[in-house]
């Protein structure tokens, strides 16, 4: 999906996992991002697990380094909130009170980029990378089937299975499985 966007498309990225599952998931992330930021493509990022916000922050920041990204024009990492799904559904309606300050405490609504990404429906797409819940299957009950936007993900290998009904139901429109898929995405 972030081939056929058109550049400078609007991309939410949850990284939905921990160090536990960087081997599996982080090429994805590195892969993912990179061909975000070479299409010229808006960032957002964040997650739903709290224990992968240091994670998190380092794949953005290496791979906005780079691309020579620039944080608030290019991308913007949010970091993390409590709530899994209320996270998700506070998004739905307004992203600016569900996170009022980005992760480097400025006021979302001094973000360059943010001006025009008011919820979760002005996104082109939205990319969980997953190991586990909450994670793909909480983006799309919670989020993709209520705000009504496109879904895709990455995850672990044990998950594939039970992820991909989400692609062949059409509620996804794609699906990095493990690391044999990353590597093929990144090729």
């Amino acid at each position: 999906i972030v081939e056929n966007l058109p550049e400078g498309s609007k991309v939410l990225i949850s990284f939905d996992f921990d160090p536990a599952y960087k081997p599996e998931l982080a090429p994805q992330a590195y892969a993912v991002l990179r061909h975000c930021f070479r299409k010229k493509h808006k960032v957002v990022a964040m997650g739903l697990w709290v224990t992968g916000v240091g994670l998190a922050k380092e794949i953005v920041s290496k791979t906005a380094r780079e691309a020579k990204a620039v944080d608030g024009e290019d991308y913007v990492y949010l970091g993390w909130k409590p709530g899994n799904f209320a996270v998700i559904e506070a998004m739905g309606s307004d992203i600016h009170n569900c996170f009022t300050k980005e992760s480097s405490q400025r006021a979302i609504g001094s973000v360059k980029m943010m001006q025009n990404i008011r919820k979760l429906s002005d996104f082109d797409v939205v990319i969980s990378l997953a190991a586990g819940s909450p994670g793909i299957d909480t983006w799309i009950a919670y989020g993709a089937d209520k705000y009504k936007f496109k879904m895709s993900g990455g995850t672990t290998a044990v998950n594939v299975p039970s992820m991909a009904q989400y692609v062949q139901s059409g509620q996804m429109t794609g699906l990095i499985g493990a690391m044999r898929a990353a590597a093929e995405y990144e090729f």
